[in-house]
């Protein structure tokens, strides 16, 4: 954590993942003010899935559960329904969520759907799918 926080910060203009990955560095070492002080880590409206899920882990870290339950159930609204229970196990053992498993809005969450349109072709293997540049599930 403190060679990804040192490195993170000595990148200017840096990119909103690697400013979440940079709070969430400085976050882990206890420095929360310093965390909070990183620009750029809010998502933005097109964040992918796991944008959405790194800055949940990032506001779990923070301590405002409320914001990481919100941005948790936005993931899993944008991951495609064949990656969803690969999703939720990732958040159910992730250190960074562990101050969220307990409690009974963690567990609403999981319950999450997916908004994504299905377009899996339902077959054995993604590589010999019509759609699978557009499913996600292989990811």
């Amino acid at each position: 954590n403190v060679e990804a926080a040192n490195l993170a910060a000595s990148i200017e203009n840096a990119p909103p993942r690697l400013a979440t990955y940079h709070a969430l560095a400085l976050a882990r070492l206890g420095r929360l003010d310093d965390a909070r002080r990183v620009p750029g880590t809010a998502p933005t409206g097109d964040a992918t899935a796991r944008a959405l899920f790194d800055a949940a882990r990032l506001r779990a870290a923070l301590g405002d559960a409320p914001q990481s339950l919100a941005l948790l159930r936005t993931s899993f609204e944008k991951t495609p329904a064949p990656a969803l229970p690969y999703a939720r196990e990732r958040a159910k053992t992730s250190p960074d969520l562990a101050v969220l498993t307990g409690l009974p809005a963690f567990t609403e969450v999981l319950r999450t759907d997916s908004k994504v349109k299905q377009t899996c072709s339902g077959g054995s293997s993604c590589s010999s799918c019509p759609n699978r540049g557009a499913c996600g599930g292989g990811k």
